[in-house]
């Protein structure tokens, strides 16, 4: 096999180990769609890896992004949202055990 012959099998190797990575598919599932052995296909996913010729995974991320917007002032209130819809606001100078009976008699309503 002549060099050109082998950089280019490299390059066609390269392209679908990228085309995986962006699947969301398991390599056997790649695999057999695209009709290509899943242990040559393993083969050269290792030896790219091991080798750095090839660019960087992209990986699925596990996590939205998010944004926070600007807090408001710190309130001392403690505010509760009970399942039903429920809400209510205590003072932050009552009772742990007060809070607790008066929500207790509320999710029996």
């Amino acid at each position: 096999m002549n060099v050109t012959t082998q950089v280019d099998r490299q390059a066609q190797w390269k392209l679908l180990i990228e085309e995986h990575a962006n699947s969301g598919k398991t390599q056997v599932a790649f695999c057999k769609e695209k009709n290509i052995s899943h242990m040559q296909f393993g083969y050269y996913v290792k030896k790219f890896k091991s080798a750095n010729l090839h660019k960087p995974i992209k990986q699925k991320h596990l996590f939205a992004p998010i944004q926070f917007k600007k807090s408001e002032p710190i309130s001392t209130d403690i505010r509760v949202i009970l399942p039903n819809g429920f809400q209510c606001t205590f003072s932050s100078d009552i009772d742990a055990s007060r809070i607790k009976q008066l929500i207790e008699v509320l999710r029996a309503c």
